[in-house]
């Protein structure tokens, strides 16, 4: 009897669900567990290229839309339901490929706990960062009164440097539907941030503190930093 269809007597399309099952209840157990031992932003090095930092993502992969007004909130709970019904037609079409619904139910499990998140605490909660020497593209998110724009700033690291003026003023008012995830004294309150592409910065092998500081302040003050992005140059 052909492998396939032994396969496909010995696991129905639903017993994939089980599986994703697994995945969910994994997913959820790892970020309340990370949530118990770490506040948000701190770090935990675990490896010299890998650390633990809790941080809680409103967005999509890589923070896509994560400064966005609130509303991509339901926009990807919509997309992950969307996503759990293609894969359960998916399932039960191709339930004789082990490989191909194996994979799939993976999706579905990791699908289902993001989605799980978004509805929960109103963003994805994140905790895995992998980081190496390397050249890397520096991007602010910032708001800046208009009259205080022009400050100039250095993202310094060692011994590499790299600087930039803090324009244009951009200063909107905050979003009306603020979250209440918990947060360290002093965070921002959520508003749209305006993206400052400061340059690309040399960061070598090592521990060091990361450092971002004001060398000329013409105005009053310099920005609202929402965070710093660092993309790894290929």
């Amino acid at each position: 009897m052909p492998e396939s269809r032994l396969l496909s007597r010995a696991i129905p399309w639903w017993g994939w669900l089980f599986a994703a099952a697994g995945v969910i209840g994994l997913d959820q157990l790892t970020k309340w567990l990370i949530q118990q031992v770490l506040v948000f932003g701190q770090a935990l090095p675990v490896l010299p290229f890998f650390n633990l930092v809790l941080v809680y993502n409103p967005g999509a992969a890589f923070s896509f839309l994560s400064t966005a007004a609130g509303w991509q909130r339901e926009l990807f709970v919509c997309i992950a339901l969307a996503a759990c019904v293609l894969i359960l037609f998916l399932l039960r079409r191709y339930a004789h490929d082990y490989l191909f619904c194996f994979a799939l139910s993976l999706i579905l499990g990791g699908a289902v706990g993001n989605a799980t998140d978004r509805v929960l605490l109103g963003a994805v909660v994140d905790f895995l960062d992998v980081h190496a020497a390397g050249r890397y593209e520096v991007v602010i998110d910032y708001t800046c009164p208009e009259p205080d724009a022009g400050s100039l700033v250095e993202l310094s690291f060692q011994d590499s440097r790299l600087s930039g003026r803090v324009t244009p003023g951009w200063n909107p008012p905050l979003y009306t539907n603020q979250d209440t995830l918990p947060r360290p004294h002093g965070e921002s309150q959520m508003k749209e941030f305006h993206p400052l592409k400061l340059g690309e910065i040399s960061l070598e092998k090592g521990e060091a503190p990361l450092t971002l500081r004001a060398l000329e302040i013409p105005g009053k003050s310099v920005m609202d930093v929402r965070r710093v992005t660092l993309t790894l140059l290929p």
